[in-house]
C-alpha cells in the first residue's frame, strides 16, 4: 500500500501579503524568509520610518566633449574604487539638476539591474550628476547613519531588498518597496558601537581617496607622465587588421602608448642605476 503524499493547496494570499509579484523561478526563498524573520522581531522598524527615500526623475541627457558640461556618474561608476568621469552632459538638458547631486551624509541604494547594493557617499561623488538608478537614502536622525550603513551592507539586507524586486530581464525596486524594508534595531548602545565603527570606516575611506589623488599628482610631477596623458610622440593610430592576423587575441595594454612610455622611463632609470 502506497501512502498518498501530504500535500494541500493554499491561497497565494496566505503566503504573501500586499501587492507583491511572485516569480516562481526565483522567488527568493532566503529573502522572503529573512523578511518574515525581521518582521517577527519586536525591535524592528521600517526603513521609511528611519530615512527619507526618494529617486530623481529619469534622466536622458545629451553628451558633450570632456569638460564642457556636467560630470556624470553611472551606477556602476559610483561603486567603483577609483571612478573617473567618462561622460559629460549638456547642462541645459539636465532637468532639475540640483536633485541629481548627492550629499555626504546620504546613502545610495541600487534599484535597477543588480538591486540591493549600498554605498556611502564619498567626496568624489559630490558635485557629480548621479544617475537616477540609485535611490537616495537620507537618515532622519544622523545618529543612526552608521547603523543604517552597517545594516544595509549586510547580506541579510541584500536578500531582503532582492525579495522585493520585480521585472523579468531587468530587476527593479521602487521607493515604495524600500520604505517597507524591515530594519532590525538592537539596543541603542549596540547600534552606537557598530555605527561609530561604520562611520569611521567611511571617513577613513574618504581620506584614503584624498591621499591617493595626492600620490597620483606627485607621481605625475616627479615622473612627468600624467595618468590621463594622450598618446606620446612617436605613436599613431593604425587599423587593427594591420596589427594582427588570423583572428588572434590582442592584449591592448601591451600596445598602449602611455604604458610604453612609462616602461621606457623605468628601463632608462634602471640603466642609469647600473652605471
Amino acid at each position: 500500500m502506497t501512502n498518498a503524499p501530504l500535500v494541500k493547496s493554499i491561497r497565494l494570499s496566505t503566503v504573501l501579503g500586499g501587492d507583491v509579484r511572485l516569480e516562481a523561478s526565483t522567488y527568493l526563498r532566503d529573502g522572503y524568509g529573512f523578511v518574515s524573520l525581521a518582521n517577527q522581531c519586536d525591535n524592528h522598524k521600517r526603513l521609511g520610518d528611519l530615512a527619507d527615500i526618494w529617486q530623481p526623475n529619469r534622466l536622458t541627457g545629451y553628451t558633450v566633449p570632456e569638460g564642457k558640461g556636467l560630470p556624470f556618474f553611472t551606477a556602476g561608476q559610483v561603486f567603483e574604487d577609483f571612478p573617473r568621469v567618462r561622460k559629460w552632459l549638456a547642462a541645459p538638458f539636465v532637468p532639475q539638476a540640483d536633485s541629481r547631486y548627492v550629499k555626504q551624509d546620504w546613502l545610495l541604494l541600487s534599484c535597477s539591474g543588480v538591486v540591493g547594493n549600498v554605498t556611502a557617499v564619498y567626496p568624489h561623488h559630490v558635485n557629480k550628476v548621479i544617475t537616477h538608478d540609485l535611490l537616495r537614502i537620507e537618515p532622519k536622525d544622523q545618529a543612526e547613519y552608521g547603523w543604517l550603513y552597517a545594516y544595509m551592507k549586510t547580506d541579510f539586507f541584500k536578500q531582503i531588498a532582492r525579495a522585493a524586486q520585480y521585472g523579468h530581464m531587468i530587476k527593479h525596486i521602487e521607493v515604495a518597496h524600500a520604505n517597507g524594508f524591515p530594519v532590525i534595531m538592537p539596543d541603542a548602545a549596540t547600534r552606537k558601537a557598530i555605527g561609530d565603527k561604520a562611520t569611521e570606516a567611511v571617513r577613513l575611506r574618504g581620506e584614503a581617496w584624498r591621499l591617493r589623488d595626492e600620490a597620483f599628482k606627485l607621481l605625475e610631477k616627479e615622473v612627468g607622465i600624467a595618468c590621463e596623458a594622450e598618446s606620446p610622440a612617436g605613436t599613431c593610430v593604425v587599423s587593427l587588421s594591420k596589427v594582427i592576423d588570423n583572428r588572434s587575441r590582442l592584449d591592448a595594454d601591451s600596445y598602449a602608448g602611455s604604458i610604453s612610455a612609462v616602461d621606457s622611463l623605468v628601463l632608462a632609470s634602471e640603466n642609469i642605476s647600473q652605471i
